[in-house]
């Protein structure tokens, strides 16, 4: 069962660093610390709900680019880290996924001759279909469910058409969700919103296939396997994977500063 406030992207990312790690520091085969990994990855999935179609597309996509790395003659830690690029392209983003399957439904019922109320109620439950099939866990759900149906509601009783209605009903949400950065001013009664912000956060009109902060939890759940692994690459530990910048130069007729004498 899932956990109030679980990333489901990060949990099952913390699980396959995990049991590659500890694999890897027994003994293990690149190969066969992988197949834990995977093994781990597959029980979480599952632990907190995530259909079969994505937990099984995301290991997939992870153990074919873990094998091309493999065969291209990469460390098993750089291989590990191309597993993880692979899962996050296959997660793919929930917040888009939950839209889509709102969108379709509301549309849907609307040609069928459905009320702008029923056809909303069509989008909520597709829309919670869809993120419980991403892993979060109803009472990360409800409370977004329930800004949106709020904003929906308001909206009709202001006079907007359906199509006006959803759309404010798609703003409270990404409003709603932006706002799951500051952990520490949400009460614990918002702590499902939260967690779902964590791992749906993106700007309107900049999808565009960019990766979420939860797809790079995955990633820093694989690095920190890679360290217990072997060793790390120069850069490791660097958020941003940019150099340290250079001390600033000595203006011109001034003398270098002395190094300090140590006693």
């Amino acid at each position: 069962m899932a956990v109030d406030g679980v990333n489901p992207l990060e949990a099952i990312g913390e699980a396959a660093g995990a049991a590659f790690g500890e694999a890897l520091a027994d003994g293990a085969t690149a190969e066969d610390a992988f197949a834990a990994a995977a093994d781990a990855v597959s029980t979480t999935a599952s632990d907190l709900g995530m259909s079969e179609e994505i937990s099984g597309s995301v290991i997939a996509s992870a153990q074919e680019a873990f094998d091309t790395a493999i065969a291209d003659g990469a460390s098993p830690e750089d291989a590990f880290e191309a597993a993880g690029d692979g899962a996050r392209e296959a997660y793919g983003n929930p917040l888009e996924a939950v839209g889509e399957a709102a969108r379709a439904a509301f549309e849907g019922a609307l040609a069928d001759g459905a009320t702008a109320e029923d056809a909303f109620t069509s989008a909520t439950d597709a829309a919670s279909a869809t993120a419980s099939d991403y892993g979060f866990s109803a009472e990360q759900i409800d409370p977004v469910m329930t800004t949106a149906q709020e904003a929906f509601d308001a909206a009709i009783a202001d006079g907007a058409s359906p199509e006006d209605a959803f759309e404010a009903a798609g703003d409270a949400v990404r409003e709603a969700v932006g706002e799951g950065d500051d952990a520490g001013d949400m009460d614990e009664a918002d702590g499902g919103m939260d967690a779902l912000a964590g791992a749906m956060e993106v700007e309107p009109d900049e999808t565009g296939g960019e990766m979420t902060d939860a797809d790079d939890a995955l990633g820093a759940a694989m690095d920190a396997a890679a360290d217990q692994g072997g060793a790390p690459p120069d850069d490791f530990g660097s958020d941003s994977g940019e150099p340290a910048p250079a001390s600033e130069p000595v203006p011109e007729g001034e003398p270098e500063p002395e190094e300090p004498v140590v006693a």
